[in-house]
């Protein structure tokens, strides 16, 4: 009895003296802590801050310069093919109550997109589901920061779902 008591004391204590050690190894090594006296921990804080506000600045002239030229650029009209061409035309020849489809329903467009797609003429899902490869090509390069959006979000074929849902008829 006299054996189990001393070796539940000795446990107890390596059991101690591990956590006094892990205690020890993750204040110094995990955790960071200031080395550094109050004035020179403000005097620190002030340089960090000096410089954020360097580099804030630097990011809102960028920006400035990158909104000027997107105002100063407008986009071009895309060239589409000729069964594009003659969809927009039908669509167009349809009477004035028709309205355009809500193209933020295809899978990877947004708000920014839809707006520069309507300034291509592509209003409706079948516009964006006949698209042919050359079309895919023009209208991606016209939507800048976009241009693999059209094939690697796979826009043709959620307009012929979204078209579908609509309309009830495959493309």
């Amino acid at each position: 009895m006299v054996y189990l008591a001393i070796q539940v004391l000795f446990w107890m204590l390596a059991a101690f003296i591990l956590g006094l050690v892990a205690g020890w190894w993750m204040k110094k090594v995990l955790w960071i802590s200031p080395s550094v006296g109050e004035k020179n921990s403000d005097y620190t804080h002030a340089v960090q801050l000096a410089d954020m506000q360097d580099r804030l600045r630097e990011k809102q002239q960028t920006i400035d310069a990158l909104q000027a030229q997107l105002t100063s650029t407008t986009p071009s009209k895309v060239t589409p093919s000729k069964k594009l061409a003659k969809t927009v035309k039908n669509s167009m020849n349809a009477p004035v109550t028709q309205e355009t489809d809500d193209l933020k329903k295809i899978y990877g467009i947004g708000k920014v997109i839809e707006s520069k797609l309507h300034q291509l003429g592509i209003t409706k899902f079948e516009h964006v589901a006949q698209l042919s490869k050359a079309d895919l090509k023009k209208v991606s390069v016209n939507l800048d920061a976009f241009k693999d959006r059209i094939e690697r979000d796979n826009w043709v074929a959620s307009a012929k779902k979204c078209h579908y849902e609509k309309y009830g008829k495959h493309i």
